[in-house]
């Protein structure tokens, strides 16, 4: 089997398509509806979750490998905004070093 290739945009595109299929199909016995609201509210949490996510964002808008070493300076902990000497872009965590090179 082939496996299909999508923008992350369209992924998350189709996934919130197929939210408001499960939350409004009218069609489903009333014994499904409490069901399918709970998987509504969880896919939900998901998106906040993952919109909320810098390390997320990083590995998958960015391509960037789980970073597993903390930075001398910030200890592994979000800094805000501003530079970092040691290069982990405030993240708390260095860069795998294949992406440092």
């Amino acid at each position: 089997m082939t496996e299909p290739t999508l923008p992350l945009s369209e992924f998350c595109a189709t996934l919130r398509k197929w939210l408001v299929v499960i939350r409004t199909n009218e069609r489903r016995s009333e014994a499904m509806k409490p069901r399918m609201q709970v998987t509504a509210d969880e896919i939900n949490r998901v998106f906040i979750s993952i919109e909320k996510s810098d390390l997320l964002h990083r590995m998958f808008c960015e391509g960037q490998e789980y970073r597993q070493v903390p930075c001398p300076l910030h200890a592994g902990h979000w800094s805000g905004i501003g530079d970092c000497k040691y290069g982990c872009d405030l993240t708390g965590w260095l860069p795998v070093k294949e992406e440092r090179e």
